[in-house]
């Protein structure tokens, strides 16, 4: 299913400011499951106003309604566009909450910019994020396994 053109897009008023201060308040909630039906509701709706600086991406992207051809469409659409404020933020788009695939290779794409020892501090997360992996060949499986051909320090604490 395709979603609708970005021209469309372009023609919609920018909320006004008070908009952005509450999606930047519902935003320091750091997860979703925090948020209320009709907070994930009013934050989903102002999603294309949301950036790295007012939100985090994994709460916007939880906030979605449903797992629908069209919401995981609008998804993309959003992940394409977003920028990272830094690679830390992806860490919340691999757990158990999101199963979309290109959404999991993103997040995968941006833990990659990590040096070895920042990517050390975080690798318990990481492995237990392999539980929600849909196969054994996904892209977060095997950015684990090449760093730690590249750093016997990884392979020595992921074996562990």
């Amino acid at each position: 299913m395709k979603p609708d053109s970005e021209e469309n897009r372009a023609d919609l008023e920018e909320p006004p400011r008070e908009c952005l201060r509450h999606i930047a308040r519902l935003s320091q909630k750091q997860t979703p499951l925090l948020l209320s039906w009709e907070k994930k509701r009013y934050l989903w709706f102002y999603r294309f106003y949301c950036d790295h600086e007012n939100s985090s991406l994994p709460l916007v992207l939880g906030s979605a309604p449903g797992w629908d051809e069209g919401t995981v469409s609008e998804m993309h659409v959003l992940l394409r566009k977003w920028t990272f404020s830094h690679p830390l933020e992806a860490l919340g788009l691999l757990t158990a909450s999101f199963p979309d695939q290109d959404i999991r290779e993103v997040a995968v794409q941006q833990l990659d910019n990590l040096l070895t020892d920042e990517l050390l501090e975080y690798l318990p997360q990481l492995v237990q994020a392999v539980k929600f992996e849909w196969n054994l060949e996904s892209p977060l499986v095997e950015l684990l396994l090449r760093r730690s051909l590249q750093s016997i320090q990884m392979a020595h604490s992921l074996f562990w």
